[in-house]
């Protein structure tokens, strides 16, 4: 029995066309920042900091970019 091989790609976005599939709600600063401090979902190709389309999703779900929290102070 042979074993077939499966090949999946998986296309990856920068910081600046992931931040405008995002609705540049955050900026591509704010990403490669984020993504540098491992405190956001990304993965890395060498040094650089990508994004899947489940990388993507995953920062919607867990609300890292909620448009009706941006730019606003948290009050105590």
């Amino acid at each position: 029995m042979t074993a077939q091989a499966t090949e999946t790609r998986v296309l990856l976005h920068d910081a600046e066309a992931t931040s405008e599939l995002l609705g540049k709600v955050v900026s591509a600063n704010w990403l490669t920042r984020k993504a540098g401090l491992g405190l956001i979902p990304c993965t890395r190709i060498g040094r650089r900091a990508m994004w899947s389309d489940n990388d993507i999703a995953e920062l919607i779900r867990e609300n890292y970019c909620d448009p009706r929290n941006y730019g606003r102070k948290r009050r105590a």
